[in-house]
Order: structure tokens, then sequence, then C-alpha cells
């Protein structure tokens, strides 16, 4: 089975395997399976995460934005700059900008204690409601057409694909 034969939009006198044929700009990619597999990933991450910033766009907060309060709420409307950096993967710089930004909006507090080399962020009235606020229709949406077994094994799957990253940046001083 190609791995790529699902990435064109099918119409309904077209079978799979037809419409993937047509698609010249992914057939000249397919080198391998490993190849093939990483690119429907990274195109697939791309058109959903477009429909993601189509939804936050609604109620104005980025998709950054968006992953601060998404982890705050997960811990308690609490967390480190350290510990959202650890596990946002990002630069502490990156996300200290982000935050002061974030306070400015009155999503976030930041508070520095005494002896102490990093902030803390924490959940705000306002940043609590834009948390209810955000929508993930458009992600379920994408989701219903795979089955609750099918969504288990994509997520076992890509939690092993993320270890092994990670691994191998933890390897890599950037």
């Amino acid at each position: 089975m190609d791995i790529m034969e699902n990435t064109v939009p099918i119409k309904e006198s077209e079978n799979t395997a037809d419409a993937a044929k047509k698609d010249e700009f992914f057939s000249q990619f397919i080198m391998d399976d490993v190849f093939a597999a990483w690119l429907l990933l990274d195109f697939t991450r791309f058109s959903v995460a477009r429909l993601r910033n189509y939804d936050l766009a609604l109620i104005n907060i980025t998709p950054e934005q968006a992953a601060i309060l998404q982890i705050l709420a997960r811990r308690h409307g609490k967390a480190t700059i350290n510990e959202i950096s650890r596990r946002w993967m990002r630069r502490t710089h990156s996300v200290s900008t982000l935050a002061h930004r974030m306070e400015k909006q009155g999503l976030i507090k930041l508070t520095k204690y005494p002896h102490q080399k990093t902030l803390e962020l924490s959940l705000t009235e306002k940043g609590q409601e834009y948390y209810r606020k955000i929508n993930r229709h458009e992600i379920e949406k994408v989701f219903s057409v795979l089955t609750s077994e099918q969504i288990r094994s994509l997520s076992k799957s890509l939690h092993l694909l993320l270890a092994q990253a990670r691994s191998m940046l933890n390897e890599i001083d950037f």
C-alpha cells in the first residue's frame, strides 16, 4: 500500500490509488517509506495547524498563546518559564518574550520570587476565560474520520516518534 495514497482530495468518481497517481507533487518526493511517512506527517500537521490558526484567530490569540494557556491549565494554573520551555521544546528567551506579551494582555501574571532566577507564570481570570473559549471543533472534525482505535494507534505511534526525536535533540546543544 502506498503511504501517500490518501493525500489527495478524492472525487467520488476516483478511487484512492488513481487520485494518488495524479498527484505529481507528492510523487516526486516518494523515495522510501520513511521519508514518505515523514512528508505525509509534515503536510498533515501543517494543514491541521492552519485550521487551528483559524479557530484561534476567532478569539484573537495565537497558537503559541493557546499552547501556553493549555500548559498552564494542565498544571493547575502555574508553571515556570523553564518548565514550559522544557515541555514545549522552545528556548527560554522565546517563552519569556511570549510570557511578557501575554502579561500585557492580561492573560497571565508573571511572578519573580526572591533568590530565584526564573519567572513563574500563572493564569489570570481573563486567561482562564480565553482557555475555555478555545474551540476544538475543527480538530475534532478532522479526527472524526478515524475510529477510536485508529486514534489510539496514531497517538501511540506519535508518542514513540516524539520520544525518539526529543532524545536525539537532547544530544544536540541548540
